[in-house]
């Protein structure tokens, strides 16, 4: 890549990828939105920080490893003071930089504080080269977007461990199926009536967490929608099931095995060990 396409590359990987959840913590929003709040909301001239205390802001808007990227990607100017014993990295004053708010506003345009979340955040279907599309013009020589790298869908039967505290059933289904077809088959497994709302979650090859909703909830893809060959797992891999969002029933599947064998519409109870709990039991036995 040459040195545009690395500059752009990188920045989406910052304000639009990158998210709190990769470094395992809860984040619900990207580092690009809390960057763009903050921006939102820089006075013209600047600020200035006069002692620690007022300082304490940008720990959580942008957050100061955000607030030493933007100045590493040009969109700032930061002045800093002689830091105190434990006390950390001084801030004294921030401001835009003319790169900053023409790259920014033409980015971005159509973001306002106080929306929280643009569609690109989502980890369903991340990518880069959000941005090209509208900065190409100007810069032409970025050709060249990163590409992630993708699990290798296969088809043929799916066996899953599903385990709920020190019990565990082996499913085997068609990769063909749906969602919807291996949770019908988990609660047949341990004798649950389908009567409540369900989701299955699992990380991406970034980090993020993907939620696959019951067809009745607000969210896309549902269970009926999402095929088990669409999911990028590979053996190893672990999903949630969490069935009822009252009592929380919380299952732990993980991919045992794909055998490569051909049997559409297949889905079976293979093996199981250990008696199924009481789907309304009374709570203090657990």
């Amino acid at each position: 890549m040459n040195l545009t396409e690395l500059y752009f590359n990188l920045l989406e990987a910052w304000l639009i990828i990158a998210n709190e959840e990769m470094l395992g913590e809860r984040g619900y929003m990207s580092e690009g939105t809390r960057c763009l709040q903050y921006w939102s909301k820089m006075p013209a001239k600047g600020e200035k920080f006069q002692d620690y205390q007022i300082q304490q802001n940008l720990k959580y808007y942008p957050g100061f490893h955000n607030l030493a990227l933007m100045k590493l990607f040009g969109l700032v100017e930061a002045s800093y003071g002689k830091p105190e014993t434990g006390k950390g990295w001084r801030v004294k004053s921030v401001k835009q930089t003319a790169w900053g708010k023409a790259l920014l506003q033409t980015a971005f345009e159509g973001w306002t504080y106080p929306e929280m979340i643009w569609d690109d955040e989502q980890p369903v279907d991340i990518r880069f080269g959000k941005l090209q599309a509208i900065l190409q013009p100007y810069f032409p020589q970025w050709q060249k977007v990163i590409e992630l790298p993708q699990v290798e869908l296969i088809n043929g039967i799916y066996v899953f461990k599903v385990s709920w505290q020190q019990i565990w059933r082996r499913i085997a289904i068609a990769s063909d199926m749906t969602l919807w077809d291996l949770s019908q088959l988990i609660l047949q497994s341990v004798d649950f009536d389908c009567d409540h709302l369900d989701m299955f979650s699992y990380k991406n090859q970034l980090g993020r967490t993907v939620q696959i909703v019951h067809p009745y909830m607000d969210g896309s893809p549902s269970t009926d929608e999402m095929k088990i060959a669409d999911l990028p797992l590979e053996v190893g891999s672990v999903m949630e099931y969490l069935f009822d969002f009252g009592d929380n029933w919380e299952f732990q599947l993980q991919l045992e095995e794909i055998k490569p064998d051909l049997h559409p519409g297949y889905g079976e109870i293979i093996a199981s060990e250990g008696k199924a709990p009481e789907q309304y039991p009374d709570w203090e036995e657990y």
